[in-house]
């Protein structure tokens, strides 16, 4: 078996299915809230080999400048 899952702090789960090109993410009741498939064309997917969730404050730069 592979595959990858990441426990959010709201309780939910992210999950990547290698296999079958998709990661989803199910809140704490185990319902679907999104899903990604990543699709080489429509009968075939491409392997999906992890996924994981940031934080927003991860992507704040406070400063761009360069040294």
């Amino acid at each position: 078996f592979r595959g990858y899952l990441q426990e959010q702090p709201d309780g939910g789960i992210l999950i990547a299915e290698p296999e079958a090109g998709r990661v989803l993410q199910v809140d704490s009741q185990g319902h679907p809230v999104w899903e990604y498939i990543n699709r080489f064309d429509d009968d075939r997917v491409l392997e999906m080999t992890g996924a994981r969730a940031f934080p927003a404050a991860y992507f704040t730069v406070a400063d761009w400048s360069c040294p």
